[in-house]
């Protein structure tokens, strides 16, 4: 096992050796979930996102989920969230009306620096007594209208945005429907790999990661795109 994994069990930042949980509340901490399609649904994803005692302020990009589930869950969560919103893209945006003012739509999915400009404006307007977390849905969604090199900068502009805000993220991503070379590209923006209860994926030693929810893994890689604002686009 190398350092990078073991300091990321313990819930230490790899990158930096700092002490990080990506489900701790407001530390700018970003982490990667791997969770099969089939089994990632939105109440799931909430779970995680509020598995900390205070509520939370709750933002979700949703490229796979419909507003309506989104909301469905929301409401069995209701207890553990101060407020929530959505920035539904593409086919999710679908029968969203004027009156839905907690959601904004992005109708095209393959506007990234759109929805860059929706969580920038939301992580903004919050307080400073709140506590805000960001929920990418499905990143294996997104790389159906984004190649990688698209995706990675607009998640490397969303990373910026987290941690200038003090903020969370979890971006989900269905680890079968990727290659190992993929995947870990993306890694290397994260501070820590979650699993799924119906995900396994390899460290970068090529050992398997828990799957009970634990953050196990980072590369602590540095990423090549510059820091900016949330964007697709070169």
């Amino acid at each position: 096992m190398t350092e990078g994994v073991r300091r990321a069990t313990q819930g230490e930042r790899a990158s930096d050796g700092g002490a990080s949980d990506a489900r701790t509340g407001r530390d700018g901490s970003v982490a990667l979930v791997y969770e099969r399609a089939f089994t990632a649904n939105a109440a799931s994803q909430l779970d995680r996102a509020l598995d900390v005692g205070a509520e939370r302020s709750v933002l979700a990009i949703l490229y796979r989920h419909d507003v309506r589930s989104w909301t469905t869950a929301l409401r069995s969560h209701c207890d553990r969230v101060d407020s929530a919103a959505a920035v539904a893209v593409g086919p999710t945006s679908a029968g969203c009306g004027r009156d839905d003012a907690a959601v904004r739509t992005v109708s095209d999915p393959t506007d990234l620096t759109g929805v860059g400009i929706a969580v920038g404006e939301w992580l903004r307007a919050r307080d400073t007594d709140e506590e805000p977390v960001v929920c990418l849905d499905s990143l294996s969604t997104l790389l159906q209208y984004a190649d990688p090199e698209r995706a990675f900068r607009f998640l490397h502009g969303l990373r910026t945005q987290v941690r200038s805000a003090d903020a969370t993220a979890f971006v989900s991503v269905d680890p079968g429907a990727h290659d190992e070379a993929t995947l870990g590209t993306f890694r290397a923006l994260f501070d820590a790999v979650v699993t799924g209860e119906s995900a396994t994926a390899e460290t970068d030693d090529g050992e398997s990661a828990t799957a009970d929810g634990r953050p196990v893994a980072t590369d602590g890689g540095a990423s090549e795109a510059p820091d900016g604002p949330v964007s697709g686009s070169e």
